[in-house]
This record gives C-alpha cells, structure tokens and sequence, in this order.
C-alpha cells in the first residue's frame, strides 16, 4: 500500500510518501520541494515520487491511496484534465501505472491518510538552509507525563478569578486591595451598594426581580445551555434567552454578549432556525428637500370602543422633514373629508407641498 501527500504553505512546498508492506511495516518518505508549484501540483509530485521508488523496489501490485480528489479522479479518468500545467504529470503517472502488473487508484479522506499528509505539511513549513535536510526521525508515544501534578493543584490552576471576587472581598472584610487606585476604590464601594452576601454566596438587587445570584463564568456557561437547550429549552433567540435567565434569578456582567455567541454557535438553531428568503435588494431613501415639502398620509380605525363623539377613525398626516404631524378624527372616511383636511390643515398652514405620499 502506498499512501501520497502533497502540501504548500507560505514557507514552501512539501510531499509525504508512506509505504506499508504486507507484513504492515511502515516506510516513510518526505521531501521539501525547492522549487515553485502550486498545490496540485505537489501532489502530483508525491505521487509520481512514490511510483517512481515502487518501481525501483521492483513491487508489481500495489494499491494506492490519496485525498486529493483532483488528483485521483483524473488519474481513474473520470475527470478531464484543464489545467495545462498538470497535463504531463498526468501523462507521466499514467505511464508509470502501465508498468505495473495490478494497481488501484483509491480516494480516502484526510483524516485517513494522516501520515503522508503529517509527512508533507512538516515539511511545507519547515524553512531549511542550503544543504540542510534530515535525514531521519521516529515518532514515538509518551504515555506518562515527568512529573505528576496533584489534582488539587490542577483544580486550582483551572478555577478562574470570578468577575465579582473583589466585591465579595469588600463586602465580607470591608478592605480593599492597595495597588488600586482612587477612583478604582469608590467605583468599588459605590458598586458594592447593589450587593449583598447571603450563605457565602454573592446575590445583587435588580430592578425586575428582588435580587439575583451572580454567577462566575463557568456557572453562567451551565445557565445557558440548560435554559437553551435543556429540558424546558427552547432554542430561541438570544433575546429571549436573557429575558429566561434574568427571570429565574441569575446575573453576570456579560450576559447580552454571552447569550448572543452561544446562540450564533449553536448548531441545532443554525440548521433549522427560519431563514429569510427574500433576495437582497438596494435600499431607497426618502428623503424631503425641505420642510413641510413632502407629506405622509394614513388613515388607522376602525377604533373600538369609539369616541364618545362616535368618531371611530382618525386621519394623520406626517412631515417627512421635521416630523410634524397633523391629525383629525373622523365617524367616516370619505373623500370629502380629506379634500378638507389638505385644504384646511396643510395648504391653509404650510403651503403647497411637493409631494403627498400614500399606501392607498
């Protein structure tokens, strides 16, 4: 089996080459290409490499794998070659194939090919002096670490300060920290009116709620997915999820922020959450020269219960420049009545307007 890599990155070109014999013993290969080509055309390179030390180990049948699907598929035939530049590898690999007694040309995905393709990038970003190479290296396991950690320090290390330590210190010892400032002091102690600490936990006085628990940033990542997509979640907007959260009694600093990421990455809501499927347009701005120029009109009703007067519909119109509204209420709305409320109220007050604007 014969397994091919090709790989460029902004330092250079490199190919990996990995053979694996019938007793399953693997022989690798790689090479830093000192010359300009793109992509697919290291692995054309990789591959012609590889046929090339097959046939030089005179090995007859062999089946090869790669996962550059342009490579692979050309090769089988199965899609033209159009780059001039990939027409003679293309040519050569089919030569060199015909001189094999059995060969299968195989796609597999990147994640199965990891050697070759650890083989090529290695190589594609490794910046070598003239001359210089490796000649070999092993890749082994290490199974246990030097030194042992205990648990209780790794616990340690992993629990981040939580946002609200400062204030929770203030309020039980009522001391601050010296290296801060003045004005960090009576930001804190003006901060720390909202707070109070109850059973060793830290809650704030809100506005809709009597008071809620604050919480560091791994409970708040809990809160959210439970309230999201929980048992009683129901994937809704980010919004909606802040209101949720607020409702039953919890509160961090970041929360808008927080709500809205988790929601953006949410994979079950990216794949079915509603999509708007009218197609994009320019927008077109209405606009007045001047004021008292342009005109909005509408007519809302009808309106229950009614006036005591019995009027039921009210006629508005708007200055699109100063936003100057005038307004009349009406039992009917018949023609008569705005031919008098244009009359009346515009022409008589602000002039002849340029131009009256209607959805009817």
């Amino acid at each position: 089996e014969m397994y091919f890599d090709g790989s460029k990155s902004t330092v250079g070109v490199g190919i990996g080459i990995l053979f694996i014999t019938p007793e399953r013993e693997m022989i690798h290969y790689s090479f830093k290409l000192n010359f300009s080509c793109t992509h697919n055309m290291a692995e054309y390179e990789a591959l012609i490499q590889g046929l090339k030390m097959l046939l030089k180990f005179k090995v007859q049948r062999v089946r090869i794998f790669g996962h550059s699907l342009l490579a692979v598929s050309q090769v089988n035939g199965d899609w033209q070659v159009k780059d001039q530049k990939l027409i003679p590898y293309q040519e050569l690999v089919a030569f060199l194939l015909r001189q094999f007694e059995e060969c299968q040309f195989l796609h597999v995905k990147r994640e199965f090919n990891p050697i070759a393709d650890g083989l090529a990038s290695l190589n594609s970003t490794i910046a070598f002096k003239p001359g210089e190479s490796i000649r070999s290296f092993e890749v082994g396991r290490l199974e246990r670490p030097s030194f042992v950690i205990p648990e209780q320090v790794l616990q340690a290390e992993s629990r981040e300060t939580p946002w609200y330590q400062n204030i929770k210190d203030f309020l039980q010892t009522g001391t601050l920290l010296p290296e801060m400032s003045r004005k960090e002091q009576r930001v804190l102690r003006h901060m720390s009116s909202r707070y109070f600490i109850l059973t060793d936990i830290l809650y704030i006085r809100g506005f809709s709620t009597e008071y809620a628990r604050c919480l560091d940033a791994n409970e708040a990542l809990e809160v959210i997915q439970e309230a999201h997509e929980g048992i009683c979640g129901g994937h809704v907007g980010y919004r909606n999820l802040v209101k949720q959260i607020v409702r039953a009694g919890y509160y961090w600093p970041t929360m808008q922020r927080d709500c809205h990421q988790f929601v953006k990455k949410c994979i079950k809501c990216q794949l079915h959450a509603p999509s708007i499927h009218a197609p994009a347009a320019y927008l077109h701005s209405i606009s007045s020269p001047w004021p008292f120029s342009m005109w909005a009109f509408d007519v809302v009703g009808p309106i229950n219960p009614p006036a005591s007067n019995g009027h039921r519909y009210f006629l508005a119109a708007t200055d699109y420049f100063t936003k100057w509204v005038e307004a009349i209420t009406l039992k009917t709305v018949e023609g008569q009545h705005v031919v008098s409320f244009i009359h009346k109220n515009l022409l008589c007050r602000f002039g002849i307007p340029h131009d009256i604007v209607s959805d009817n």
